[in-house]
């Protein structure tokens, strides 16, 4: 949810995307589009504190070298979720129109916890390095 006089405040909509406001855990720390983003936690949060006090997302649009990360399972892909999850609620517009969104969802179970990973090629178990290379021949 964002503050509409805040959206209004600003003099070009776009800066928006480089001076984001939220209400979750952490805050954003870096931004280097399409190579990684740096959250940390946030000292003034409503809730209980989150336990991992900084994150690091990392693009990496190469098959390859996600395929080695997926191996170690230490880097799992971050899903890039649709822009509009932040941009509207429901069919009203929250954001300026052209609004430069970068709405990860990601999940920080341990590597050795995932069971499976889904795709939208299919579902991939264990052993990983031989089903990957299997499903994306």
């Amino acid at each position: 949810i964002v503050p509409k006089d805040y959206i209004e405040s600003l003099e070009n909509p776009e800066e928006f995307s480089y001076q984001p406001i939220g209400s979750g855990p952490y805050v954003l720390e870096e931004w280097n589009p399409g190579e990684n983003m740096k959250l940390r936690v946030r000292s003034d949060y409503w809730e209980t504190p989150a336990n991992i006090k900084s994150i690091t997302i990392r693009a990496n649009p190469e098959d390859s070298v996600r395929l080695m990360q997926l191996q170690s399972g230490d880097e799992i892909e971050i899903e890039q979720r649709d822009s509009e999850e932040v941009t509207h609620f429901g069919i009203k517009a929250t954001a300026p129109k052209k609004t430069d969104v970068y709405n990860p969802a990601f999940d920080i179970t341990p590597g050795r916890l995932i069971s499976a990973i889904i795709t939208e090629k299919g579902i991939i178990k264990p052993d990983y390095e031989e089903n990957i290379a299997k499903l994306f021949d």
